[in-house]
């Protein structure tokens, strides 16, 4: 068994902006007129992060006799971390639940290069096992 490739840690963040807007908000009172409506507006910025932690494990079964391969797999494992929050400008009243409730989280920092190790290696560990047992079982 080894590795022939992996990467731990490859980092993507993503910026979605959106200008919103909401119509028939109460934004006031007045004495004569009563209750005065309007329309509330606010920027909102999304930010998407991913940690994308991936390897391909080399598997080769040989023959101890006649030092021949029987049986060659790469085993591919992905793992991928990832977390959202979002920062506005303007009136929260134009935000939804869903918006307001990204705003209120802050960026959380991913979990440390060893634990992505082990997170992509569990797909693979769990491969390897199928095909040494798929290939003892006619032993």
């Amino acid at each position: 068994l080894s590795f022939d490739d992996f990467i731990v840690g490859q980092t993507y963040v993503k910026e979605r902006v959106e200008k919103l807007k909401r119509d028939s908000v109460l934004i006031g009172e007045s004495r004569n007129r009563g209750k005065i409506y309007g329309t509330v507006r606010a920027t909102l910025s999304i930010f998407d992060k991913r940690v994308s932690s991936s390897g391909l494990l080399s598997m080769v079964i040989t023959d101890l006799n006649s030092n021949k391969i029987i049986r060659q797999q790469r085993l591919p494992g992905t793992f991928i971390w990832q977390d959202s929050w979002a920062t506005f400008k303007g009136d929260e009243r134009a935000l939804d639940r869903h918006q307001l409730a990204l705003t209120k989280r802050r960026e959380v920092l991913p979990p440390p290069p060893a634990a992505l190790f082990v997170e992509f290696t569990k797909p693979i560990y769990a491969q390897l096992v199928d095909q040494v047992n798929s290939f003892y079982s006619g032993y």
